[in-house]
Protein backbone atom coordinates (compact mmCIF):
# COMPACT_ATOMS: atom_id res chain seq x y z
CA UNK A 1 0.00 0.00 0.00
CA UNK A 2 0.92 3.87 -0.65
CA UNK A 3 2.92 4.90 2.15
CA UNK A 4 3.07 1.71 4.17
CA UNK A 5 7.42 1.09 4.79
CA UNK A 6 8.18 -2.60 5.69
CA UNK A 7 11.48 -3.39 7.74
CA UNK A 8 12.63 -6.02 9.77
CA UNK A 9 12.09 -5.35 13.39
CA UNK A 10 13.75 -7.39 15.58
CA UNK A 11 14.11 -10.49 13.05
CA UNK A 12 10.07 -10.26 12.65
CA UNK A 13 8.68 -8.34 9.54
CA UNK A 14 6.50 -5.26 10.44
CA UNK A 15 4.86 -2.75 8.73
CA UNK A 16 5.19 1.23 9.42
CA UNK A 17 1.74 2.73 8.68
CA UNK A 18 1.68 6.77 6.66
CA UNK A 19 -1.15 8.25 8.99
CA UNK A 20 -1.77 11.76 10.02
CA UNK A 21 -1.69 10.11 14.07
CA UNK A 22 1.80 8.98 13.38
CA UNK A 23 2.26 12.11 11.95
CA UNK A 24 1.44 14.39 14.56
CA UNK A 25 2.86 12.67 17.13
CA UNK A 26 6.66 12.48 15.13
CA UNK A 27 6.31 15.86 14.71
CA UNK A 28 5.67 16.51 18.17
CA UNK A 29 7.94 14.51 20.16
CA UNK A 30 10.72 15.03 17.96
CA UNK A 31 9.95 19.00 17.33
CA UNK A 32 9.30 18.49 14.16
CA UNK A 33 10.26 16.71 10.73
CA UNK A 34 13.72 18.60 10.04
CA UNK A 35 14.67 17.73 13.89
CA UNK A 36 13.31 14.07 13.62
CA UNK A 37 15.72 13.77 10.17
CA UNK A 38 18.79 15.27 12.39
CA UNK A 39 18.06 12.73 15.19
CA UNK A 40 17.68 9.77 12.85
CA UNK A 41 21.10 11.14 11.13
CA UNK A 42 22.48 11.79 14.83
CA UNK A 43 21.50 7.69 15.70
CA UNK A 44 19.72 9.03 18.42
CA UNK A 45 17.98 6.01 19.72
CA UNK A 46 15.27 7.58 21.25
CA UNK A 47 14.19 8.85 17.62
CA UNK A 48 14.40 5.82 16.40
CA UNK A 49 11.87 4.35 19.12
CA UNK A 50 9.24 7.19 18.40
CA UNK A 51 9.24 6.72 14.56
CA UNK A 52 8.89 2.99 15.09
CA UNK A 53 6.45 3.16 17.61
CA UNK A 54 4.09 6.10 15.53
CA UNK A 55 4.20 3.96 12.41
CA UNK A 56 3.00 0.56 14.29
CA UNK A 57 0.37 2.76 16.92
CA UNK A 58 2.26 1.75 19.61
CA UNK A 59 3.21 3.65 22.24
CA UNK A 60 7.72 3.95 22.59
CA UNK A 61 7.72 2.20 25.46
CA UNK A 62 6.23 -1.39 23.58
CA UNK A 63 8.92 -0.64 20.81
CA UNK A 64 12.15 0.39 22.80
CA UNK A 65 13.87 -2.97 23.56
CA UNK A 66 12.46 -4.35 19.83
CA UNK A 67 14.04 -1.45 18.35
CA UNK A 68 17.22 -1.98 20.30
CA UNK A 69 17.98 -5.93 19.26
CA UNK A 70 17.37 -4.87 15.61
CA UNK A 71 20.44 -2.06 15.42
CA UNK A 72 19.76 1.38 14.38
CA UNK A 73 22.44 0.71 11.30
CA UNK A 74 19.62 -1.52 9.67
CA UNK A 75 16.85 0.35 10.36
CA UNK A 76 18.09 3.74 9.32
CA UNK A 77 17.23 3.32 5.42
CA UNK A 78 13.65 2.00 6.04
CA UNK A 79 12.96 5.03 8.74
CA UNK A 80 14.40 7.86 6.50
CA UNK A 81 12.07 6.43 3.76
CA UNK A 82 9.09 6.36 6.35
CA UNK A 83 9.82 9.90 7.60
CA UNK A 84 10.17 11.11 3.59
CA UNK A 85 6.43 9.75 2.97
CA UNK A 86 5.46 10.48 5.91
CA UNK A 87 6.13 14.07 5.84
CA UNK A 88 4.61 14.24 2.40
CA UNK A 89 1.38 12.92 3.07
CA UNK A 90 2.33 8.97 2.41
CA UNK A 91 3.50 9.67 -0.95
CA UNK A 92 7.20 9.91 -2.12
CA UNK A 93 7.98 13.39 -3.34
CA UNK A 94 7.63 14.19 -7.08
CA UNK A 95 10.93 13.91 -7.90
CA UNK A 96 11.88 10.62 -5.98
CA UNK A 97 8.43 9.15 -7.68
CA UNK A 98 9.48 10.43 -11.09
CA UNK A 99 13.03 8.74 -10.50
CA UNK A 100 11.43 5.43 -10.05
CA UNK A 101 8.81 6.27 -13.46
CA UNK A 102 12.19 6.54 -15.83
CA UNK A 103 14.56 3.83 -14.09
CA UNK A 104 17.35 6.73 -12.36
CA UNK A 105 16.56 5.91 -8.57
Amino acid sequence: MQGDVELMLDGRPVVLKCTLGAAIEIDERLGGFAEAFRQLAGFKLGAFTVIVAAGLGRRPNEVKEAVYRSGMADLIAPLTDYLTLLSNGGRAPPAVEEAARTGEG
